[in-house]
């Protein structure tokens, strides 16, 4: 039933915000990335495209455009799947919760 996954999508929403587990896997993340260096390559993209384009005539939103789509396929592999493995986790755990 699609109301019942809209609930059930809703309540593990709420459950992720309010355990706190969405602030330890934010965190999870930023270290992570800058274990593997992807901070500095972020910055060394940023610093180009303002070379590029010149510092008068570029806003963060271009800069943030510009950078966006090469910065997330930057994101290490191993750091995607370490994080779909602690999301993942937690979504079955609710899920097993809510049966109960």
């Amino acid at each position: 039933d699609k109301m019942a996954d809209e609930r059930t999508k809703e309540a593990v929403e709420t459950a992720f915000l309010s355990s706190g587990e969405r602030e330890r896997v934010k965190d999870l993340l930023q270290s992570r990335l800058r274990e593997h260096g992807w901070n500095n390559e972020v910055k060394r993209l940023c610093r180009e495209c303002i070379k590029t384009r010149g510092i008068e005539g570029v806003s963060v939103e271009e800069i943030y455009n510009d950078v966006r789509g090469e910065a997330r396929s930057k994101v290490p592999d191993e750091v995607k799947r370490e994080l779909l493995a602690v999301v993942s986790s937690f979504v079955r755990k609710q899920l097993d919760l809510e049966e109960m």
